[in-house]
């Protein structure tokens, strides 16, 4: 009687683990097939490096050697920002270096590395085959290098079917500057 028992008893533990692990194994199989199907339906779109693009796809690969050395770089240019001798001509101001974040049919971002201040000027040089247009905006202190606010361009003379380009210059009673060159296609 007692083997019988041992033996029933066993059968019942072995059979409650069992349905543990299937209950278990049915739970992980449920959540995989409706994230699946949310990723599946619904990607969120991104910025592409085509400025102002968006895109369905999501690269997860890890960083290149080259994006890394690129983030370094730019952290570098904007925590200790290198002192610039005052330009030629333009007295006791210091040199600086405007960047072009984002440009698309509508607005340009940009900042400037070198200065942190309120209430320069920041210009951009819009150019599109034989026209040639300029917008500004203000600077503002960010963080440790000044931002300019965004620069609109939405009032259609940009033909968003053919490249343009955008150069942002900055000047202020303490800091000129101007970007290099920034293609933006179509």
């Amino acid at each position: 009687m007692v083997i019988k028992s041992r033996n029933k008893s066993r059968k019942k533990r072995l059979l409650i683990v069992a349905c543990i692990g299937l209950l278990l194994l049915t739970v992980i199989l449920i959540l995989l097939i409706r994230n699946s199907r949310e990723d599946s339906q619904s990607p969120s779109p991104v910025i592409s490096e085509n400025l102002g693009t968006t895109s369905q796809e999501v690269n997860f690969d890890p960083p290149t050697a080259a994006d890394l050395e690129e983030t370094d770089n730019h952290k570098k240019d904007i925590t200790n920002p290198s002192e610039s001798p005052p330009v030629a001509g333009n007295g006791s101001k210091k040199n600086v270096s405007p960047m072009v974040s984002g440009a698309d049919r509508s607005t340009i971002t940009a900042y400037v590395v070198g200065v942190f201040e309120e209430g320069g000027t920041c210009t951009a040089t819009i150019t599109q085959g034989a026209t040639s247009f300029n917008k500004t905006s203000i600077g503002f202190g960010n963080s440790s290098y000044t931002q300019c606010m965004p620069i609109d361009i939405s009032s259609g003379a940009i033909d968003d079917t053919k490249k343009w380009t955008v150069v942002v210059s900055y000047n202020s009673s303490a800091a000129i500057g101007t970007s290099s060159v920034t293609t933006v296609s179509p």
